[in-house]
């Protein structure tokens, strides 16, 4: 069982927002600004999709002249990362919270943060498409390296995995002869399909028409349209009940 004295952990540290979001010499107004304009382009992303999401966009959504939000924002490039850190320093928060929080085993835990990333990326389309789409290189360019990008660095989900499961060898719940890190990546990479498969086959309509679908995406248009001949009554919930089994079958083979 866990040592519940075992309170405030922390796991991975990721940089806030911004300097601009979080100075206290900041005013009040100005932060709030900002996040008012991260609030909107979220929202373009999930009403038009991720190629949508232009600082024009967000000026016209906002009743704003353009060069308003380059106070902020010198570029759409730091704006997508902007929105990217946001939702970061969110999953950070919530995983770090069940961890802390968790007074059951560590198997449990390994369990709990695997279902709780599934779902939570799965929820929303504009996390899994800004958080995938930035670290893949399909974020715009930009001419200057703006001051958000330059104290951006990728986040690594796995240390929060990582964690559970060394702490689970610690109290003999698992195996201590296990790769953890080949465990981590295999389980991982399945879930991450299945992820693909609910934003990209499940939620969109049969006519694949939806937004977020770059012309860069034509291909996986065609490959969706085959799956959705192959298998038409896969549902959401059988999605989610297989990746549910597919992580205790995983979680079994390494325990004691």
């Amino acid at each position: 069982m866990k040592d519940h004295k075992e309170k405030k952990t922390t796991i991975v540290e990721i940089p806030q927002i911004s300097n601009l979001a979080n100075r206290k010499e900041v005013s009040k107004k100005r932060q709030a600004k900002y996040r008012e304009i991260l609030k909107h382009s979220i929202e373009i992303i999930q009403e038009h999709g991720l190629g949508s999401l232009t600082l024009q966009a967000v000026a016209d959504k906002m009743n704003l002249q353009r060069p308003a939000l380059y106070r902020y924002f010198i570029s759409v490039r730091e704006l997508w990362i902007a929105v990217q850190i946001d939702f970061k320093n969110e999953i950070n928060n919530r995983m770090q919270e069940l961890i802390n929080h968790h007074e059951g085993t560590y198997e449990e835990l390994v369990f709990e943060l695997f279902m709780f990333y599934y779902n939570w990326i799965t929820d929303d389309l504009a996390r899994y498409l800004i958080l995938h789409d930035l670290d893949h290189g399909y974020a715009p360019g930009a001419n200057k390296l703006g001051p958000i990008e330059k104290g951006y660095r990728p986040f690594d989900f796995i240390l929060f995995f990582r964690y559970a499961i060394e702490k689970g060898i610690e109290n003999n719940e698992f195996k201590k002869n296990i790769d953890i890190s080949q465990w981590i990546f295999t389980l991982w990479s399945i879930i991450d399909g299945f992820i693909h498969s609910a934003v990209y086959f499940i939620v969109e309509p049969d006519n694949f028409s939806n937004p977020y679908y770059r012309v860069s995406d034509m291909s996986w248009v065609k490959v969706l349209k085959t799956r959705k001949k192959l298998f038409p009554n896969i549902t959401r919930e059988n999605l989610h009940n297989y990746v549910r089994n597919r992580i205790k079958d995983a979680i079994n083979q390494i325990k004691i």
